[in-house]
This record gives C-alpha cells, structure tokens and sequence, in this order.
C-alpha cells in the first residue's frame, strides 16, 4: 500500500494518508475522497524510512541575549546560595547591616554585580556592533568578573 503525507510549514508530517482505502468492498482512490489541490501538496511517504524531523530554528538575537541574561543572572543568584543567601537581591539588602560580615558581603555582592552587568553590556555592544561573537551560555559565564569577598 502506497501512502502519502502532508508537510506543516515547519516541515513535519502533520498526516498521513494511505493512497487507497477500502469501503464497504470498493477501493477509494485519493483522487476520489480528495480535492486536486490538496492532493498536490502531498508527498510520498514510506512508514518504514520516516522523513528525519527538521532541525529547530536557530534562536533569534533577542532570544540568544535573553538566555545569556538569565544564565548570568542565575550564576549570581547561585553564587550567593553557596553562602546562604536566598538569591543575589538578598544578600545585597544586608548593605549597612550591623552585623559587619552580612554587610561585608552585601558590600561584594553589590559591586560584583555592577561590574557583571557592566562587563556583560560592554560585551553585547561589541558583538551589536559586529566587532565580537554572541557568547555561548558558557562563556558568558567564563567572562563574568570575580566575586571579591571580604
């Protein structure tokens, strides 16, 4: 039996239609159930050698930057969980604590993470300006400045 797909615009199989079929003792050809437009679009399809799925879009720019932005995010984040912290905001709001080691660290964490952002938007201006590659999450990372903890 011969059988045939149609393709959705992302390029899967969005169906699949055996060439005949058999009702009530009467082969039904394609020809017969379909409109010549919609037969046209079709493709032959063998169940036993599928179409391989097309590969996903690449990420647009924005979506590149928002996940290089959440990643480096994230790093902060952790990199205060290790010294209990809920998240970086946290430790931060420990600025003026009078407990000098709270306030020591808030102190860190606070310039740590302007010259994180302000490393991270230097960058991304370059690579705007086609003078440097999108990093990967990886490198991002890699880039993010030392945390100076008293």
């Amino acid at each position: 039996m011969s059988y045939f797909a149609q393709i959705d615009a992302d390029g899967r199989v969005a169906e699949i239609i055996p060439g005949t079929v058999v009702i009530d003792g009467k082969t039904i050809t394609m020809e017969m159930r379909y409109h010549p437009d919609f037969i046209a679009g079709l493709v032959p399809y063998d169940p036993e050698n599928p179409p391989p799925e097309p590969e996903p879009p690449a990420p647009s720019p924005e979506e590149m930057v928002k996940a290089l932005t959440d990643a480096v995010q994230a790093a902060m984040d952790s990199r205060a969980q290790l010294l209990g912290y809920d998240d970086i905001k946290t430790a931060i709001t420990y600025r003026g604590d009078p407990n000098a080691k709270f306030s020591g660290e808030a102190e860190a964490f606070f310039s740590w993470r302007s010259a994180v952002w302000t490393q991270a938007y230097a960058h991304l201006a370059l690579v705007q300006a086609g003078e440097a590659p999108m990093p990967t999450v990886e490198e991002a990372i890699a880039m993010m400045p030392e945390l100076e903890l008293p």
